[in-house]
């Protein structure tokens, strides 16, 4: 039993040898052939300019409460204003990342700063209007002048440290499109596939030929 265990793994290593050593060449053709149509496609990627910044978002009007809540949640930011850039909300944060990437230079940082800009604008003006709510709110309550204009100092000073804010922007050129290393890799693995893919159905053409001429 164990000399016959032996002897198929022979036949299968044999099976292996002949395989390469008939397919050899043909194996080495197409991993060459897609290998360099990787290769060319990879050094022909034009080179893109990507421009980061980081938004902080701003906060709703409190006066004493411990609980903050955002003008606007990272999700909703990121999918309100991701028509011209990327926005991505890190995680457990009220920090959005914003990036574009473009053959143009200035058209990436444009992109990144229009973004910043429409952010900006549309949180100073929910902020705006939640300050007007909380004023007609304080008007309402008929409180002394002098309390109401502590209010409104306090007011002022909560404004201010609860406004949205942006980092400087940051330009990163990246030859081929930044993805050479990805590309090339992906080259290599799909030109081996290939290669074993088209030499195993040679050899099976091959073996369908020879089995038919034995039976004739």
């Amino acid at each position: 039993m164990r000399a016959n265990e032996i002897s198929n793994k022979e036949i299968s290593i044999f099976e292996i040898y002949a395989f390469f050593t008939r397919q050899i060449k043909v194996i080495l053709i197409i991993f060459l052939i897609v290998c360099a149509a990787g290769i060319a496609y990879s050094i022909t990627r034009p080179t893109l300019y990507m421009s980061t910044s980081s938004v902080t978002i701003g906060k709703s009007v409190s006066l004493g409460t411990s609980t903050v809540t955002l003008l606007e949640s990272p999700e909703v930011i990121a999918y309100k204003y991701s028509n011209i850039a990327t926005v991505t909300p890190i995680k457990n944060t009220d920090i959005v990342n914003i990036s574009s990437a473009n053959k143009d230079r200035k058209q990436s940082i444009e992109n990144v700063k229009s973004t910043i800009g429409k952010i900006i604008d549309n949180q100073k003006e929910i902020y705006q209007a939640q300050e007007k709510n909380f004023i007609k709110y304080i008007e309402f309550l008929n409180i002394t002048d002098t309390a109401n204009d502590k209010l409104l100092d306090i007011l002022k000073t909560a404004s201010k440290s609860s406004a949205t804010q942006s980092s400087e922007v940051v330009t990163t050129e990246l030859p081929y499109s930044g993805k050479i290393k990805k590309t090339l890799l992906l080259t290599f693995i799909l030109a081996l596939f290939v290669a074993f893919a088209i030499g195993g159905l040679k050899e099976l053409i091959r073996r369908e030929h020879e089995n038919k001429q034995s039976v004739n």
